[in-house]
């Protein structure tokens, strides 16, 4: 997809999307149920953190409110729908193909299943994420391996894809399997609960557990940026620029394996925004991966930021992250399909 004509330029949209998602980020700290809390007095709240000098006109309460519930939460849904978004962009620049997603390579529904089976066994809510992190990344590194292995010099894409969807199918069965014979007092609950996805229990140790693997997931597709547009041609035409098709490739899957299978650790099951928001970095931005990445970074986050607040302030009982994406994602989806029908033919 070219960039809109007409548009502001880069630099201007790339503005415009942090300064939006400033202003955001501060009038969210605003919503909750401890009323009260203006835009003047969250800004207060997160500067006397900062600098201890900054004068106080807040309660304890408020203050507890701000930096151990409401912060928490809105950092966590910045870098996670970063990260989702990210991921995405990566899987449909690897696959050459614009409805891959996270869910692709089967990592999701590993971390699912890696969730369910530490509800099953009783584990801590920390085991829990810990046994969905681990699923996640074990399963992505698994299908990757089989897919070199069985490919070889054929290219791997097709292999990649095929036995994603096998390893899918094979953990969304599991997934079912565990519900089936969980208790349904208890672990039942808990693994519905989870596999739609929730910022509700966010705490500051799940930020400070999630911060380094955002780091380290983006940092490495930042460092391939330039080069990874390289995957949208053939592999013959990469190689004669002399690009090493096989490395780039596992650098991209694994580092966007790592985002998906953290951030589903940490928040459930949260889908449509790795699949969305990359097409409409693309419309704004094009399709240079060099231009993508920022933009998918402040999209994922501003997109992620305004569903949770909705989850949270839409009624007195708060709904599921995952069902609000999906009602909001699959409807903007057709717009941008619909918007670009024409130029998606022709590529096809």
């Amino acid at each position: 997809m070219n960039a809109v004509r007409g548009k502001s330029p880069y630099a201007a949209l790339v503005a415009t999307l942090s300064v939006g998602l400033f202003f955001l980020f501060f009038a969210s700290v605003c919503f909750g149920r401890v009323d009260g809390i203006g835009l003047d007095k969250a800004f207060g709240i997160v500067a006397h953190s900062v600098f201890p000098d900054y004068p106080i006109s807040w309660t304890p309460a408020e203050e507890a409110a701000v930096l151990q519930l409401r912060l928490p939460r809105i950092v966590l849904s910045v870098l996670v729908g970063a990260s989702l978004a990210v991921a995405g962009s990566a899987y449909q620049t690897v696959f050459s193909n614009p409805i891959a997603s996270p869910e692709t390579i089967g990592a999701t529904q590993a971390s699912a299943f890696g969730a369910a089976a530490g509800m099953l066994l009783g584990f801590s809510w920390l085991g829990v994420k810990l046994g969905a992190f681990v699923f996640g990344c074990a399963v992505a590194y698994l299908v990757y391996w089989c897919a070199s292995r069985l490919a070889r010099n054929l290219g791997s894409i097709v292999f990649l894809v095929l036995i994603g969807m096998m390893a899918a199918s094979v953990f969304d069965a599991l997934v079912a399997m565990a519900k089936y014979i969980a208790d349904p007092e208890e672990q039942l609950p808990q693994i519905t609960y989870w596999l739609m996805g929730s910022l509700s229990h966010a705490a500051p140790e799940d930020v400070w557990l999630f911060a380094p693997f955002f780091l380290t997931g983006t940092a490495a597709l930042w460092a391939i940026r330039w080069r990874i547009n390289l995957l949208l041609v053939s592999d013959i035409e990469s190689r004669s620029m002399g690009a090493n098709v096989r490395a780039l490739r596992c650098v991209a899957i694994v580092a966007a394996s790592l985002l998906t299978a953290a951030a589903t650790a940490v928040t459930g099951g949260i889908s449509w925004i790795g699949l969305v928001i990359p097409h409409a970095a693309r419309l704004l931005a094009g399709n240079d991966f060099r231009k993508t990445l920022p933009v998918n970074i402040l999209l994922g986050s501003v997109f992620l930021l305004a569903i949770d607040d909705i989850a949270r302030c839409a009624s007195a009982a708060e709904l599921p992250v995952s069902v609000l994406t999906s009602l909001l994602g699959a409807p903007l989806f057709f717009a941008l399909l619909v918007r670009n029908r024409r130029m998606l033919a022709h590529e096809n």
